[in-house]
This record gives structure tokens, C-alpha cells and sequence, in this order.
């Protein structure tokens, strides 16, 4: 991943995301969860 600048960072914080965005934010939540779970098992 590449890293983010601070004027990017004040940006990103501020702009409203989009639904894309909110999806890929998600699904990395959910394969978290799901490779936590699949270590636990």
C-alpha cells in the first residue's frame, strides 16, 4: 500500500465517501473476521 500524505489524510477525513469506498472498507472487515475465525477453528 502506498503511503498517504498528511494533505491527503486532512482530505480523505473530511470528504464524504463513496459507495465503492464504504464496500471496500467493509469487506476488509469481514475477511479480518473471517481469518480470525478460520485460526480460532
Amino acid at each position: 500500500m502506498e503511503q498517504m500524505t498528511f494533505a491527503y489524510t486532512e482530505y480523505a477525513d473530511k470528504r464524504k465517501q463513496i459507495r465503492k469506498e464504504l464496500f471496500l472498507i467493509e469487506m476488509g472487515r469481514v475477511c479480518d473476521a473471517m481469518r480470525r475465525c478460520a485460526s480460532v477453528e
